[in-house]
C-alpha cells in the first residue's frame, strides 16, 4: 500500500514519538526509503525536538540553580538571625549579670547590734568598703548584681563586720576592723556618686579637694558606728 507524502507527513510526529502501530511504522519507513523530501522533514522535526529538549534541560538547570541559591540565602539569613539573637541575649544577660545596682542601707538590711554590723540580706560579694582620712574613716555600702546570687536570707541574718575585732591590717579581708578606724558611715546614693571622684582627685594630688569631697560624703551619709574609746 503506497501512501502519499501528505499522509506520511501527518504521521511523522507520531512516528518520531514512537506512537504508531507496527504496520503503520513499517509503511512510514518504506516511504522514507524512497522519499527524500519526507526524510528531510523528519530530520528537521528531530532537530527541533532536540533543541527543545536542550532548552528545557537548560531551563530546568537554571531553575534548579536559582532555587539552590535562594535556599542558600535563606539558610544564611537564618544563621545570621540566630547569631544576632544569641549576641543580643548574651549582651542582655551580661548586663544583668555584671551590672551593679546601689543598695540603700534599708535595702541592704544592715543594722548595728552589740558592736557588730549585721544584715538580714545576703551580703556575700555585695559589700564594698572604702577607707579615707588615713584610715580613720570607713565608708561602707552594698550593691546588688546577678553574679552575687540570691539576696534574701529567708529570715536569717549574717555578720558583715565585727567592730570589736580590731586588726593591724589596713584593709582586712575578714570581718575585723582596722584599729585606726574611728567612724563608720553607710553611704547614701548621693554620697556614693561623690565617692567616685576621690581616686581621680588623689591621682592629681588635690588633697584639699579630696577632703572637701570626703566631708560632703560624710554629711550626706549615715554614721552607723563610732569608736567611743
Amino acid at each position: 500500500m503506497e501512501l502519499t507524502c501528505e499522509v506520511i507527513q501527518d504521521l511523522l510526529p507520531s512516528y518520531a514519538d514512537g506512537l504508531l502501530s507496527e504496520d503503520s511504522r513499517e509503511l512510514v519507513e518504506e516511504h522514507l526509503h524512497t522519499c527524500q523530501r519526507c526524510c528531510k522533514m523528519l530530520e528537521n522535526m528531530q532537530k527541533i525536538e532536540k533543541k527543545q529538549e536542550k532548552s528545557e534541560t537548560g531551563s530546568k538547570n537554571a531553575l534548579h540553580k536559582i532555587k539552590r541559591k535562594l535556599l542558600l540565602q535563606r539558610i544564611l539569613t537564618a544563621i545570621i538571625a540566630v547569631v544576632l539573637t544569641l549576641c543580643i541575649v548574651r549582651a542582655v544577660y551580661s548586663h544583668w549579670y555584671f551590672n551593679e545596682t546601689f543598695l540603700t542601707m534599708q535595702e541592704s538590711g544592715m543594722y548595728v547590734e552589740n558592736n557588730k554590723l549585721y544584715s538580714t540580706k545576703n551580703m556575700t560579694s555585695r559589700t564594698r568598703v572604702l577607707y579615707v582620712e588615713d584610715g580613720k574613716t570607713e565608708l561602707i555600702y552594698a550593691v546588688d548584681a546577678g553574679y552575687a546570687g540570691k539576696l534574701d536570707l529567708d529570715g536569717e541574718k549574717m555578720l558583715v563586720q565585727d567592730f570589736s575585732a580590731e586588726t593591724n591590717e589596713a584593709s582586712p579581708d575578714d570581718k575585723s576592723i582596722p584599729k585606726s578606724v574611728e567612724n563608720v558611715y553607710y553611704l547614701s546614693e548621693k554620697a556614693f556618686q561623690e565617692s567616685n571622684k576621690i581616686d581621680k582627685l588623689e591621682e592629681k594630688g588635690n588633697e584639699n579637694e579630696v577632703q572637701e569631697v570626703i566631708d560632703k560624703i560624710k554629711s550626706d551619709s549615715k554614721l552607723i558606728w563610732s569608736d567611743l574609746k
